[in-house]
C-alpha cells in the first residue's frame, strides 16, 4: 500500500533532460544530488558503483526509506512515469540489477549522507537502455506504521547504457505547423514530433530554418536546447521557438528545412516543405491599388 502511494505521488513529477539537473526538492526541504546520472557498462564490466548524497535542510532529523522503481516516459511531453513491482513485461528494467546497501538512512538537521550504489552487468542484462530511479521516502520518529498518508519523496534517475548490442533508430515523424500553400505570417513556434524504436536513450539535436526565394536564412530555431531524451519505444513532442534573423520580402518562395542527428550521432533525420509567403501590406496595398483602378474606370465611363 505504502509503495503504490508513492507511484502515484512521483509519476508525474519529473521530466527527463540531460543538461542543468537540479537536485531533487521534498516540501521539507531535502535534497538528493545529483538528480540525474548516466551510466555507460562495457560488454566486459562487472558491475558500476556510483554515490547519491541526501541533504537534509531541516532543523529536525529524517528517516529516508530507500527503494527503487523502473520508470518510462508517460507521455508524449516526456514526463517521467515510475513503475510497480511488476515489471517483468518491462523491456528495460533496471531495479532487479541495482544493489543497494541499506533499506533506510538517518540524516540529521544540516548533514549529509551518502549512498552507495551498484549496478551488476548480469549476464541477463541486455544491451541498450535500461531505466530506474533511487526513490527516497521522507519519514520521521513521529510516523507509525498505522500512518498511511501520502509522505514526500524525492528520486534520483539512473539511465543505464549496456554496450554491445545497442539498436539506434530516432525518427522525426511530425512537424505541426501551419502547412499552407499561402502564408500571410511567420509562425514562432514550431512543433516537432520525434518517436524512438531503437533500444537506447537518445537526443535529438539540429536545426530548423526558414529561407526565402534568394537563399537567405530568415528565421531560425534551434532543436532541443534543452537536451531532452527520447526514452526507447516512446514519443515526444518538442516545441522550437523560431527567432527572426532577417527582413522577410514582401512576397516570396519560401522553404522550411529540419534537419538534425541525435546526439550520439548514430541517425540522422530531415524535412522539407515550401510555401508563398506574402505580407499582409502586399494584399492591403493590391486591395486599395484595385479600389482606386475601378473607382477611376467607373467614374470614366460615366463621363462618356
Amino acid at each position: 500500500m505504502k509503495r503504490v502511494l508513492v507511484i502515484s505521488t512521483l509519476c508525474c513529477l519529473f521530466i527527463l533532460k540531460t543538461t542543468g539537473a537540479q537536485a531533487n526538492e521534498a516540501k521539507q526541504g531535502i535534497t538528493v544530488d545529483p538528480a540525474f546520472i548516466e551510466i555507460d557498462l562495457e560488454e566486459d564490466e562487472q558491475e558500476e558503483t556510483f554515490e547519491f548524497g541526501f541533504q537534509n535542510n531541516n532543523k529536525e532529523s529524517v528517516i529516508i526509506e530507500l527503494f527503487t522503481l523502473n520508470f518510462r516516459h508517460k507521455d508524449e511531453t516526456g514526463l517521467v512515469q515510475f513503475i510497480g513491482d511488476d515489471t517483468t513485461s518491462y523491456e528495460y528494467s533496471l531495479v532487479s540489477y541495482i544493489s543497494v546497501p541499506v533499506d533506510s538512512i538517518r540524516v540529521a538537521p544540516g548533514e549529509k549522507e551518502v549512498v552507495p550504489v551498484t549496478v551488476k552487468n548480469r549476464l541477463d542484462l541486455s544491451p541498450g537502455g535500461h531505466y530506474a530511479g533511487i526513490i527516497g521516502r521522507i519519514t520521521s520518529d513521529k510516523d507509525t506504521a498505522q500512518n498511511t498518508k501520502v509522505r514526500p519523496s524525492i528520486a534520483s534517475l539512473i539511465l543505464l547504457r549496456k554496450r554491445g548490442g545497442e539498436q539506434f533508430n530516432l525518427s522525426l515523424k511530425e512537424v505541426d505547423w501551419p502547412s499552407r500553400i499561402v502564408h500571410f505570417f511567420y509562425t514562432d513556434k514550431i512543433s516537432l514530433m520525434f518517436q524512438n524504436e531503437g533500444n537506447i536513450h537518445l537526443v535529438p539535436r539540429g536545426t530548423v530554418e526558414i529561407r526565402d526565394i534568394l537563399g537567405r536564412v530568415i528565421y531560425k530555431g534551434v532543436i532541443n536546447t534543452s537536451s531532452f531524451y527520447v526514452l526507447p519505444s516512446s514519443k515526444r513532442r518538442l516545441t522550437i521557438t523560431m527567432n527572426k534573423t532577417l527582413r522577410a520580402l514582401p512576397i516570396s518562395i519560401d522553404t522550411l528545412t529540419v534537419k538534425g542527428n541525435d546526439s550520439l550521432k548514430k541517425t540522422r533525420f530531415t524535412f522539407q516543405d515550401s510555401y508563398i509567403h506574402i505580407h499582409p501590406i502586399v494584399i492591403f496595398i493590391l486591395i486599395v491599388a484595385s479600389g482606386l483602378t475601378f473607382a477611376y474606370s467607373k467614374r470614366k465611363w460615366s463621363k462618356r
